[in-house]
């Protein structure tokens, strides 16, 4: 049986077009070999529950350059930064001040304060949309159980997959990732992979 090709809609085509050279030629390629693209159909299955945290089908990487991703890690950042002003600069430090707006207990969120540089300490994860007007924030996410931390596994599942290392290999791509789990607060990623 012979695989037809994936549908893919204009919109979709056009944010691998923004998103890289080379996110763009895999799309082409998917295209052009329907048999490889029939491969990553089911990418998911079989994989235990841990790696699969969120219902999304995800079928192949995202690739994204170096641009985008100094553009992504200064979003982050800048928002990150003006929410780790907003005790100082909205509330004036006052823990009691910040206690009754958001409903925390005085005691506890004083112990949480008491931490040494506290804000820089906060490990953060900001949601974006990407849009035509560039990336705009869904919101920052600062907590100690952070989603994206799964993604470090699907890059050991996809540097395995045939068809992606085949793509990589003749496009002279060197895949890459930052490793969630271990990169500072001040960086982000949501994407698997980079790739030039």
């Amino acid at each position: 049986m012979i695989a037809s090709a994936p549908q893919i809609p204009p919109d979709t085509r056009a944010a691998h077009h923004g998103l890289s050279p080379a996110a763009e030629r895999f799309l082409e390629h998917l295209l052009n070999h329907p048999d490889q693209a029939a491969q990553l159909e089911g990418f998911k299955k079989g994989l235990p529950y841990w790696m699969t945290p969120y219902p999304i089908d995800i079928t192949w990487p995202t690739l994204i350059d170096a641009r985008r991703v100094a553009e992504m890690e200064r979003a982050t950042v800048g928002v990150c930064k003006l929410v780790k002003a907003i005790p100082a600069v909205v509330f004036g430090g006052n823990l009691g001040a910040i206690a009754a707006f958001y409903g925390y207990d005085p005691i506890l969120l004083a112990a949480a304060f008491s931490v040494p540089n506290y804000m820089n300490s906060t490990v953060a994860r900001c949601d974006f949309i990407d849009t035509p007007r560039g990336l705009m924030c869904c919101e920052a996410n600062m907590a100690a159980n952070l989603g994206g931390w799964h993604h470090g596994f699907w890059l050991e599942r996809y540097l395995r997959h045939p068809a992606i290392m085949d793509f990589c290999a003749r496009e002279g791509i060197s895949p890459g990732g930052r490793e969630v789990l271990v990169t500072s607060a001040s960086t982000w990623s949501t994407t698997p992979w980079t790739a030039a």
